[in-house]
């Protein structure tokens, strides 16, 4: 587009010139017809300043449409850079780390000792969410209410048969925190809860060691 321009100004000046000059000799020659001299130098300069007033002026506006189309070609690069790199957003860290340990050193020992107990056609599940085993039928008025009681309880252990991981009884582990009223009130309720549910619960005392034949015998009437 500036190519084109700057033959258009050229083509311009040079009509404007030939233009000029032929005017000159226009009235060159009545001048001198008449014999006035004078004024043909004196229309000669003026032709001349007025050649180089046009001359400067067309300049004059090449160089500030020159200046625009640098600047508007600037202005468009710099939307392409902005366009082509996005800002990239920053994540936001949680405050949560991995436990080390699943159990706690009483729960892994019992773990062991079922997993010495329980034959392969049963799987021991550890920490099951309640919610995760029992449901509430829906003809049962209170669903929200009946519900938010058992979401943020756990079953200790669960036993499950290994082909359909059907529920078949579950096992608290009582520690020292249990004796407590609010943790007695919380274990009648699971109690009272499971019964009704048709699944069968044991609890068996923490321990420094365990009777392995009478956990066989509590287990024998479920699975």
């Amino acid at each position: 587009m500036n190519r084109d321009l700057k033959n258009l100004i050229s083509f311009g000046v040079a009509v404007l010139a030939l233009l000029m000059f032929g005017l000159i000799i226009k009235f060159k020659e009545q001048v001198i017809h008449y014999g006035y001299i004078f004024l043909t130098v004196v229309f000669i300069v003026i032709y001349i300043i007025i050649i180089i007033l046009v001359l400067a002026i067309i300049v004059y506006v090449f160089k500030r449409i020159k200046r625009y189309f640098q600047k508007e070609n600037k202005n468009q690069s710099q939307k392409i850079i902005y366009r082509v790199e996005p800002k990239v957003p920053i994540r936001k860290t949680w405050p949560y780390r991995k436990k080390d340990y699943l159990f706690s050193v009483a729960e892994l020992k019992f773990y062991k000792i079922l997993r010495q107990i329980i034959h392969s056609e049963f799987t021991i599940f550890a920490k099951v969410r309640l919610a995760d085993v029992v449901y509430i039928p829906k003809h049962y008025s209170n669903n929200k209410y009946n519900f938010y009681r058992i979401q943020a309880k756990h079953i200790d252990y669960l036993i499950c048969r290994s082909n359909r991981v059907e529920p078949l009884v579950a096992i608290e582990l009582d520690d020292s925190s249990h004796n407590t009223p609010d943790r007695q009130k919380r274990d009648k309720f699971l109690e009272d809860m499971l019964e009704d549910a048709k699944l069968p619960l044991i609890r068996i005392k923490v321990s420094s060691s365990y009777d392995i034949e009478n956990i066989k015998e509590q287990l024998k009437k479920y699975i």
